[in-house]
């Protein structure tokens, strides 16, 4: 870590952040403010934030070209947009036929314990953006990804409304970095999309 830091920061800022950021994802939500927080001059923190923003949208613009055929693939593509792990966030990466990738948006950000799912807004920009499905996704943060029943109930409320408009949800996965990285709705609660 400190190898990747030093040319930008210096080497004795880069071992003071190696020990308060180990990895390169531990970084991953450090912006300009905590860096100056810690007394990091401020071109350095500016500089710094702004390579951890261009490395993260890298990764993106990466990661939009893959088609999201299964659980495991779509884990891979919330786990790099759900990047906040202390507050609910929601995910929604609108897809075309192929299930390619054509957008990937934060829907919300909550609490620690729930966030808000608007079916409204969700399809409107769907629709908006000629999408033929769509899939969500949000974290828990507790590190248990076992949907609740107010999780289970918004995912029947969103495909109700989502077959209504014919831009299918296609799945509902909740993520963690607890031993069970993720949990499929599509998988488990089949029923919904019966």
């Amino acid at each position: 870590m400190i190898d990747l830091l030093e040319p930008i920061v210096g080497i004795r800022w880069a071992k003071r952040l190696a020990v308060l950021y180990p990895t390169p994802r531990a970084m991953r939500n450090v912006d300009t403010q905590r860096l100056l927080d810690i007394g990091l001059p401020v071109k350095k923190a500016e500089l710094l934030s702004a390579a951890i923003e261009f490395g993260w949208q890298c990764i993106e613009m990466n990661d939009s070209d893959n088609v999201i055929s299964s659980p495991i693939a779509l884990y891979e593509s919330l786990r790099r947009m759900l990047r906040e792990p202390e507050y609910e966030q929601v995910g929604v990466i609108y897809v075309n036929n192929a299930r390619k990738s054509i957008s990937k948006q934060i829907h919300s950000v909550g609490s620690q314990t729930n966030t808000i799912m608007d079916a409204r807004k969700l399809l409107r920009e769907g629709l908006r953006l000629g999408a033929t499905g769509f899939l969500l996704g949000h974290n828990h943060p507790s590190g248990d990804p076992k949907p609740s029943q107010a999780d289970i109930d918004v995912t029947v409320q969103v495909y109700k409304a989502s077959q209504v408009l014919g831009l299918p949800l296609l799945d509902h996965m909740i993520i963690s970095d607890g031993p069970t990285k993720y949990h499929s709705l599509r998988e488990s609660h089949t029923w919904i999309w019966a």
